[in-house]
């Protein structure tokens, strides 16, 4: 199995994220990835693909709004010549975008209206690593659309909070998206999102379509990030009624209660028939990790694996989330072992 990764993305390392109003490490570090490529290498899973920013963009731009990857392309050198000594932005006022508001003329006062949250700060490399990681995620759709019954693209940034035309989450790019329309072209697609937290921006992108059906198990947004997104009765419209499936969970799920969740998401998929299966796969579901309040176990993560090479179709495993850097080699190798 081809392992794709941006090796670019050890340059995305902001310092803090603003957690309620107060600053926070920022969880989305470096070091997630090279616990992540040390295991793989030592458990020997894949061949390391590395992979650079794109030269064309239009894979992107199949999936985000032009006017906002422009912002993102063009918001640095604005705001470095306003705020030279800030190295990095985020927001502190924004946009109510549906309601009657106006978006500002230049770029750098824009930020409040393509950045929806204060966790995701825009930096210098901000814009040649969200487009190598999400480049990653559609050279790994190539691969498996020429044939492979596995890839696997090691994201990072993550994708599955940004919306077509905003970011959020320490998300920037769609990465999953990407790749989901991608295989979209040539059939049918399953995207299942595992990541503690509900994929809001991945449902937006496919809220209304029929040719992806999304399924995400998630904590409830009652409690959790993102609050107002991937409650059960959001369901898909027109086209893609019927095509979303969220599954909000309490606190504390184990290995047991997961599975049994995860089960009838599976029956849905099945009977969808998709010739293609994506995964935004979230490790955050583990124990240990400090944004989450799950009590999945390393072997409940293999067992969620072998559910989903159950299905027997095509499988494409976005990263996602994962913040317990002690534990998340293990267990993305443990994952991938099943699948491979």
């Amino acid at each position: 199995m081809n392992v794709f990764y941006p090796p670019i993305e050890q340059t995305h390392d902001p310092t803090r994220e603003l957690d309620h109003g107060d600053p926070t490490v920022y969880p989305d570090s470096p070091a997630r990835t090279r616990a992540i490529l040390a295991a793989i290498e030592r458990e020997q899973l894949g061949i390391l693909v590395p992979v650079a920013p794109p030269a064309d963009i239009g894979f992107i731009a199949a999936v985000h709004d032009p006017e906002y990857l422009a912002f993102l392309q063009e918001f640095w050198p604005v705001w470095e010549a306003r705020y030279p000594a800030r190295h990095e932005a985020v927001p502190h006022t924004f946009a109510l975008r549906d309601r009657l508001s106006s978006r500002p003329p230049t770029r750098d006062r824009q930020i409040g209206w393509w950045v929806f949250d204060t966790g995701t700060p825009l930096l210098a490399t901000t814009w040649p690593v969200a487009t190598a990681s999400a480049h990653a995620a559609f050279l790994a759709a190539g691969e498996v659309l020429a044939g492979a019954p596995r890839a696997y693209a090691l994201c990072r940034p993550p994708g599955h909070h940004s919306a077509s035309d905003a970011a959020g989450g320490y998300c920037y790019l769609n990465n999953a998206a990407i790749a989901a329309h991608a295989l979209a072209t040539q059939g049918r697609v399953a995207l299942i999102d595992l990541d503690y937290h509900h994929g809001n921006g991945t449902q937006q992108i496919f809220y209304t379509r029929s040719d992806v059906f999304f399924a995400s198990l998630h904590a409830d947004p009652a409690r959790k990030y993102p609050y107002f997104s991937g409650f059960a009765h959001e369901e898909g419209a027109g086209a893609g009624l019927g095509l979303t499936l969220n599954v909000p969970l309490p606190a504390g799920v184990g290995d047991r209660a997961y599975l049994e969740a995860l089960r009838p998401v599976l029956d849905r998929v099945v009977r969808y028939d998709p010739a293609f299966v994506v995964i935004s796969a979230g490790f955050d579901i583990y124990a240990g990790d400090p944004l989450g309040d799950f009590a999945v176990t390393v072997d409940g993560v293999r067992a969620i694996a072998r559910q989903l090479a159950a299905l027997d179709r095509p499988l494409l495993v976005i990263q996602e989330g994962g913040y317990a850097v002690e534990a998340l080699g293990s267990l993305v190798a443990a994952f991938l072992a099943e699948i491979v």
